[in-house]
């Protein structure tokens, strides 16, 4: 499940339910289509909902937490993934499912909640899941997905191929109607990236452990050492009491 908030102090929240019964409002979509789908909920700065709708197809949908983001005018991005080949879209940049497990979506939502600006698939011949997305002040959207083939579409891309291993990281710029690709890339493979964050989660933790020792044993042998943060950067670890 994940949340956003708009300038205003409305709530945006999304995730994904199997229940015939999810509270629904103003919905674009008032019954499950599916297995499972997706879900958007907007309510007031009191908590009370404005609209919420089931979004999805006859297959399954989910989203990863930071599937939602809101622009200045209030219109709902949301990125997430689909089996189904039936999804809802509207003025999409790919009108088809592209194949494997899983397709990823990208979805635009008005401000009132009722229509779809666009909608539209975002995939390839192999597994493509959406992870997160964002917007800017003109209403571009930048998603992050993970992806395990070689033909998802790149334009103008710092990394043009597949990378290798488990999967690839690819982000992705559209434009505020969805219809062009800015830009979009592969990045280093996510095997890759988890084996840097192990590393970095490592050397934390190595700090932390020799900063009590230090603290222990150098300083107030009887006293609780307090909490140190550290922080891994390439050229070695920094850290401190008030870090």
């Amino acid at each position: 499940m994940d949340i956003d908030v708009d300038a205003g102090g409305n709530a945006y929240a999304t995730g994904y339910t199997t229940s015939q019964n999810f509270p629904t409002r103003n919905a674009l979509q008032s019954t499950l289509a599916g297995t499972q789908d997706v879900f958007v909920t907007k309510f007031n700065p009191e908590g009370t909902p404005v609209y919420s709708t089931y979004f999805g197809g006859s297959g399954i949908e989910s989203t990863d937490g930071g599937g939602i983001a809101v622009d200045v005018a209030g219109s709902v991005y949301l990125v997430g993934h689909t089996s189904s080949t039936d999804f809802p879209t509207h003025n999409p940049l790919q009108p088809a499912y592209g194949g494997g497990q899983w397709d990823a979506f990208i979805t635009k939502l008005a401000p009132d909640g009722r229509a779809l600006i666009y909608s539209t698939y975002f995939g390839s011949s192999g597994t493509d899941r959406g992870n997160r997305i964002a917007v800017d002040s003109l209403g571009n959207a930048y998603v992050t997905l993970n992806v395990d083939s070689n033909d998802v579409p790149t334009v103008s891309p710092v990394q043009p191929a597949y990378g290798g291993g488990t999967e690839d990281s690819f982000l992705a710029k559209l434009s505020p109607d969805g219809r062009t690709l800015i830009y979009s890339t592969f990045h280093l493979p996510w095997r890759q990236r988890a084996r840097s964050d192990s590393r970095r989660r490592g050397y934390r933790r190595l700090g932390q452990r020799l900063h009590r020792r230090f603290y222990r044993f150098n300083r107030f042998p009887n006293r609780k050492p307090p909490a140190a943060h550290f922080r891994w950067r390439p050229e070695g670890w920094l850290g401190g009491e008030n870090f």
